[in-house]
């Protein structure tokens, strides 16, 4: 499993909610091998707003730990991601002639958005 969702974590925690400090630290580490530090951020929100939907208390918002995590994590980042380049109307002709074109399925793939 490349990431461990948020709604799984929300799944397996349901029953231990609110989650503790040392669990979400643990979950922002192991979503930095595969998130940058923004997306992460987004994750515990999302773990912060299935808290407050339900009824409990998140004690965790101005958490020292986890903020100290989070400035850890930002600064040690070696997640770059990968941009893909630039699709050029030379490369479109070009992969259009080697899809064998005279093909209706293959004219009807390459059209699609």
């Amino acid at each position: 499993m490349a990431r461990l969702s948020p709604v799984l974590f929300v799944f397996y925690f349901h029953s231990r909610v609110p989650v503790s400090e040392h669990v979400l630290c643990l979950y922002a580490q192991f979503l930095s091998h595969t998130l940058t530090v923004g997306a992460i951020r987004n994750y515990l929100n999302g773990v912060r707003l299935f808290h407050l939907f339900h009824g409990t208390d998140y004690p965790h918002t101005t958490s020292f730990p986890l903020r100290l995590t989070l400035l850890g994590l930002a600064k040690s980042s070696t997640h770059i991601p990968k941009q893909a380049l630039a699709i050029t109307v030379p490369v479109l002709r070009r992969v259009f002639h080697v899809l064998q074109p005279d093909s209706a399925l293959v004219c009807l793939i390459f059209c699609l958005p």
